[in-house]
């Protein structure tokens, strides 16, 4: 058996150097099942399914290495970044702090733990463990800017101010610190110090999410609305669909029964996730990683109207239209909202485009609605422009990225349950 699982092994590793990535990894999961203790059967075999885009398996996989050996600290370090993209936050922080445990001198572990104590609102031990992070890795643009943040957040206004600046001495050409120091100026000093740094951070990444949105508050805050509503073009940049038959269902209503089983059975469905804006629900993470069930006739017809949202010929002519990446990819998640859930004010700042498709809704009205324009701290506005989508089964609802948006909360029995979605740039 021993010689059985170091040949498969052996041809795994060979299959996979041959690009042939399936079968190699079908080989490699025999010789772990085999052989359990062999480390690097359990080993290569994460590393692959890393390489396949299952990162939940790659999880697993990985906590059975460490069951091994419990002092491969570069294992604590990958699966501390799993457990975070996961949104299983606490599991994070716990395998960054052992990697620390085995070597102090990772700053990839003090910024990884540095995020996940900003998530946790441990905002002094956030700082702290950024602050170590970019001690130990001074060229760090990233770090400096998530330590700017951190300080921030605690009030530190100041010193968040340098950390942002040194940020962009040290990666002049990312738009993303620019909006960053944009962002506190425009909070500390007023919009009118903010919009130089949106306006440079635009001139580098023109279609970006964050700096959009927050143009588009500082032009309505110095009263510029005409400036502020193209940026803000609801009836343009906008549009709703109810969609068709989906391939494989005899109707739309099983269709969406099927969406409802598959999203609130889903092992990666959170109550009220750390860092994120769900309230009074739940969340899951990426829907078309492993088993994707009825979300694959779902993606095909998602794919379909975006290709019709960019054919559009008048909003192709539109100045703040999203640009679609030479390359893409869908990133859809579900969010499951019990009576009197919602989601906060936000963005999303990866994507060109989003979406929201309503699966199942209570039996209330306008239950849940949609509205868009109303931003949040610091960029709340007293009265600001909105457009309010009534949802309904069905109905998709596509907008720029970029559209600050939020639920309105419902009252009454039942759940409120929608599939959204990202087309973000691959890669």
């Amino acid at each position: 058996m021993q010689a059985d699982a170091a040949a498969l092994h052996s041809s795994g590793i060979a299959a996979v150097k041959r690009g042939q990535l399936a079968e190699g990894r079908a080989m490699l999961e025999r010789a772990a099942q085999q052989q359990p203790n062999v480390l690097q059967f359990q080993g290569d075999l994460a590393q692959v399914q890393l390489m396949a885009g299952d990162e939940a398996s790659a999880i697993k996989t990985l906590q059975i290495c460490l069951k091994l050996n419990p002092g491969l600290t570069p294992f604590w370090l990958n699966l501390g970044i799993l457990q975070l993209r996961a949104d299983r936050i606490d599991e994070a922080g716990e395998c960054f702090q052992k990697a620390i445990d085995g070597d102090a001198r990772l700053a990839d572990a003090h910024g990884g733990l540095g995020v996940v104590r900003q998530r946790q609102k441990r905002l002094p031990e956030a700082a702290e463990a950024f602050e170590k992070a970019a001690a130990l890795s001074p060229q760090d643009a990233e770090l400096r800017s998530n330590l700017a943040g951190a300080l921030q957040e605690i009030g530190e206004n100041d010193r968040a101010i340098a950390a942002f600046e040194e940020a962009i001495r040290l990666a002049p050409d990312r738009a993303a610190l620019h909006t960053h120091l944009g962002v506190i100026l425009h909070e500390v000093r007023g919009a009118e110090a903010g919009l130089p740094h949106y306006d440079r951070a635009l001139g580098l990444h023109p279609g970006d999410a964050r700096t959009l949105a927050a143009k588009r508050s500082a032009l309505v805050s110095l009263g510029r609305d005409e400036e502020a509503a193209a940026i803000f073009d609801f009836d343009a940049l906008i549009t709703t669909v109810q969609l068709g038959a989906a391939p494989g269902y005899r109707d739309m209503a099983a269709f969406n029964e099927a969406l409802a089983a598959h999203a609130v059975s889903h092992p990666s469905l959170i109550s009220d996730p750390l860092g994120r804006t769900t309230r009074g629900g739940g969340q899951t993470g990426q829907l078309l990683e492993g088993e994707a069930g009825p979300v694959t006739a779902l993606e095909g017809l998602l794919r379909q109207e975006v290709d019709a949202y960019f054919a559009d010929p008048a909003r192709a002519r539109h100045p703040f239209r999203p640009h679609r990446p030479a390359t893409d990819r869908l990133d859809v998640w579900a969010t499951v909202l019990d009576s009197g859930g919602y989601q906060d004010p936000h963005i999303h700042p990866s994507g060109v485009l989003s979406g929201v498709y309503y699966v199942q809704l209570p039996e209330t009205g306008d239950a849940g609605a949609l509205e868009f324009g109303r931003p949040p701290a610091p960029f709340t506005l007293p009265d600001p422009e909105v457009m309010v989508v009534r949802p309904e089964p069905g109905l998709l609802v596509l907008f720029p990225s970029f559209f600050w948006h939020r639920t309105i909360p419902f009252p009454g029995e039942g759940r409120r349950i929608s599939i959204a979605f990202d087309l973000t740039p691959a890669g």
